[in-house]
């Protein structure tokens, strides 16, 4: 029996460690990221709490479509998703209200379970609107380590990308092929890598794009992972 209570309080111990290390807002989200919308509706809503809900339009793609190739897939579709912003983050219900029907930039976070505020557990963040080029010292080029063979360059930009998971984390997105007029998804293992194209996002200009194909998926949803953001040449050229 001490052997027994032994053991249990050795798990009590690594439970209480890993709730200590782990912060807390991770245990009640799915994802967290940035992505291009347009916003259809703003409203507020509620009695006790008051949230302000919409709806706005999102790229995405059917993932039961049937493909030739990877290269081949997706058909780019919309679809409109409901969401919710605190009442407290009024810098950005000002810019909704004054945005309706325009594309814009999104900060946002995906709840696990919906919070009691709001009515939806899609939450909006931040907004913005995307600025027509970078500033004179925003990178052309910017490469990170590859994680598979088989490279390609595709020119386009990215769509959505946002950090899944709580313990062990990964980057997930979709990009648009503008040669193929495809939608493609995508994974990013490199966190520098992740935060610079949410940084590419907050412009328009289009870049090139330097996908590398890996033999195992391992823990992300995509086999494809970006390696480089080339805004002047095709990714992986010779130099």
């Amino acid at each position: 029996m001490q052997g027994r209570s032994t053991i249990q309080m050795k798990r009590i111990s690594i439970l209480l460690i890993f709730f200590v290390v782990l912060p807390l807002h991770a245990f009640g989200t799915y994802g967290e990221g940035r992505a291009y919308v347009v916003l259809r509706e703003l409203g507020s809503k509620g009695v006790i709490f008051t949230s302000y809900e919409g709806l706005f339009e999102i790229a995405t793609y059917d993932e039961n479509e049937a493909c030739v190739s990877d290269e081949q897939c997706y058909t780019p579709q919309k679809v409109t998703i409901p969401f919710s912003v605190r009442i407290e983050n009024k810098q950005t219900i000002q810019f909704l209200q004054k945005n309706i029907d325009r594309l814009m930039l999104i900060e946002y976070r995906i709840h696990r379970i919906k919070p009691i505020a709001l009515s939806t557990s899609f939450e909006v963040l931040n907004a913005f609107g995307v600025a027509v080029n970078h500033g004179p010292d925003f990178p052309w080029k910017f490469v990170s380590r590859k994680t598979g063979s088989a490279e390609t360059s595709l020119f386009g930009k990215v769509l959505r990308l946002e950090y899944q998971g709580m313990v062990v984390g990964t980057y997930e997105g979709i990009l648009y092929d503008r040669r193929l007029d495809k939608i493609r998804p995508f994974s990013v293992t490199d966190e520098n890598m992740a935060r610079h194209i949410w940084r590419c996002m907050e412009a328009q200009p289009e870049y090139n794009i330097g996908l590398s194909r890996a033999l195992v998926k391992g823990l992300r949803s995509s086999k494809y992972d970006v390696f480089e953001i080339n805004y002047h040449e095709r990714a992986n050229s010779v130099e």
